[in-house]
């Protein structure tokens, strides 16, 4: 499934620098997002399986760090060359091919596969009202950042350098937080942890509406946001 979908994920990026046409691109972004999320559940439902409940939230900390580094580098390929040139599209086509090295090369087993269960939406929310609620804010507050700020940034007259720097403070506090957040939640309650990060990213976002243009602020709105996530998945 992993292999399956980065060459999916490969596939729909370079179909961007080929064709321009808007629905095309609405098309390929909605499969190449479809593809993303699989990549994403197969790395933790990996990691889930492998992980004792008193390590979840340092193991989950870790992966959310490794993952944003990842992001946060990313942000800077855009001053390798202008945005129209197709051969940035084509370096992410790479990189994501080369993401399949390590998983179909290694030489440790694959977690044992049972018949799952049936998990209706509503029994899921029955179960944990609280995680679920954890992970769709910050789905949607990742997806409004990743999706928006740029163009937001770059229509109050940011340049690409200063766009760039700034989604790199969202992604390396994406990245650095939860590292710390994990630790603490193996050791104290993850419901009380999670409640006061929610009051924290709060104030952030007030902060940053009033002050849009504060890089240092969007390093602790991802921070706050990963942390309630690998929290909630934790806690889930």
């Amino acid at each position: 499934v992993f292999a399956g979908m980065a060459s999916l994920a490969s596939t729909t990026i370079l179909l961007h620098g080929i064709f321009d046409q808007e629905f095309l691109w609405v098309l390929a972004r909605v499969i190449n997002g479809f593809s993303f999320a699989g990549l994403f559940i197969v790395c933790e439902s990996w990691l889930n399986n492998m992980t004792p409940n008193q390590q979840r939230g340092r193991v989950f900390g870790a992966y959310i760090f490794i993952t944003n580094f990842g992001l946060f580098s990313g942000q800077f390929l855009i001053n390798l060359s202008t945005p129209e040139d197709v051969g940035l599209f084509i370096l992410i086509s790479i990189l994501i091919s080369l993401a399949l090295l390590p998983l179909t090369l290694i030489d440790k087993p694959a977690p044992q596969t049972e018949n799952p269960e049936k998990m209706p939406v509503k029994e899921l929310v029955l179960l944990s009202p609280l995680a679920i609620c954890g992970v769709v804010a910050t789905g949607v507050v990742g997806g409004t950042m990743i999706g928006f700020a740029p163009v937001y940034l770059s229509e109050i007259g940011l340049t690409p350098s200063g766009i760039a720097n700034y989604m790199g403070f969202f992604v390396i506090g994406c990245a650095s937080m939860p590292v710390a957040l994990g630790w603490f939640s193996d050791k104290f309650d993850r419901r009380k942890i999670i409640t006061a990060l929610a009051l924290f990213g709060t104030s952030v976002s007030y902060l940053i509406y009033t002050f849009p243009a504060a890089s240092f602020l969007a390093f602790f709105l991802g921070g706050t946001m990963t942390g309630t996530y690998t929290l909630s998945i934790a806690y889930m």
